[in-house]
């Protein structure tokens, strides 16, 4: 039993010796374990790496990039720190899946991701104004109602339609005085007519003859013709006592006579009515052509419309004051009032 142990001692001791026989640089001290003395250093050729170098005292110093004396060293520095893989070397980092980067810090999105960014590997989180599983569909904030979202923010019309969010139908060209429901409409707006809302409506009518419809309810009336239709003659100007079938007439009322119908009828008793019975005669030379007609012993004027002019003079010459006359002078009469009639329709005429 002895001898067994005298024998162990004699082996470590030949080991010790030669562990001091291949000591490089390291000489002193040694170690104590457990009452065995261990070399800090091991010969460069026997220690298999070379992270390390051995100090003038046995002690061990890493090489910059490694760590960890008691493991030689076999542990290297990453700066900074892999945050999602392993230091494999210095400054080294091998990421785990789905991290890249210097430090593994950055992650890697779901493929096709377009317009988005992750949190955690093979995640998609879109950007303001995307959507969709890629991100990949615009968004448009009030939709696009007849169109199609294109970029964020932006809508492009189907044809039609137009407007930020392309709901506002384009009506027909022609449309004056219209809206749109839908592409191409014209509703006419209160007081104008299809199809084209060109026409204005006049509620109460408007002579189309002597007048039009300019805006609605507003009825232009031609020369000549006036009131809310223009379906009224206008008399000729000055006209006191008279009325008119067409524009510019003035023709008397019962009691009156004279081109403006501002003299009253002066009656004798020796005027003879062509039925040989006694009447009433208008004693005025320019009486204009108009004859006696037999009333019930009071005539009453009646004249021949004359035909319509052009315009209404500026002004009219007075006529001369009426002279009282007898059924004696009724020729003569009749031969001025027809003489001044021609006179006054030539100068209208000559004008």
């Amino acid at each position: 039993m002895a001898a067994n142990g005298s024998n162990v001692m004699l082996a470590l001791s030949v080991l010790t010796l030669f562990l001091l026989a291949n000591v490089s640089e390291c000489r002193t001290p040694f170690t104590l374990i457990n009452g065995w003395y261990k070399t800090a250093c091991i010969a460069e050729n026997l220690r298999g790496n070379k992270n390390y170098m051995c100090s003038r005292n046995g002690s061990m110093i890493c090489l910059p990039g490694w760590t960890d004396e008691y493991k030689y060293c076999t542990t290297p520095i990453c700066d900074p720190h892999c945050v999602n893989g392993n230091c494999t070397a210095p400054n080294v980092c091998t990421c785990d899946v789905g991290w890249y980067g210097a430090d593994c810090t950055r992650c890697v999105p779901l493929p096709n991701c377009q317009n988005g960014n992750c949190s955690n590997p093979f995640e998609c989180n879109c950007d303001n104004g995307w959507t969709g599983m890629f991100c990949d569909k615009p968004i448009c904030k009030e939709g696009c109602v007849h169109g199609t979202c294109s970029i964020p923010g932006r809508c492009n019309c189907h044809p039609g339609w137009t407007g930020e969010n392309c709901d506002i139908c384009i009506r027909s060209p022609d449309c004056v005085n219209g809206y749109c429901e839908k592409p191409m409409d014209c509703i006419c707006e209160p007081g104008y007519l299809p199809p084209d809302c060109k026409r204005p409506i006049c509620r109460d009518g408007c002579n189309a003859t002597y007048g039009f419809c300019k805006n609605p309810g507003e009825c232009w009336c031609r020369p000549g013709w006036q009131g809310v239709n223009c379906d009224q003659c206008q008399t000729y100007e000055g006209c006191q006592n008279g009325f008119c079938i067409n524009p510019w007439d003035c023709l008397c009322e019962t009691g009156f006579t004279g081109m403006l119908c501002d003299q009253r009828v002066v009656v004798t008793n020796n005027a003879i009515n062509s039925n040989g019975n006694a009447g009433a005669f208008i004693n005025n030379p320019f009486a204009q052509g108009r004859s006696a007609l037999n009333l019930g012993g009071l005539n009453k004027q009646a004249s021949t419309p004359r035909p319509p002019l052009p315009s209404p003079p500026p002004s009219l010459p007075s006529p001369p004051s009426p002279t009282e006359a007898s059924a004696t002078d009724t020729d003569q009469s009749n031969l001025l009032a027809q003489s001044y009639d021609d006179i006054i329709r030539g100068n209208f005429e000559g004008r």
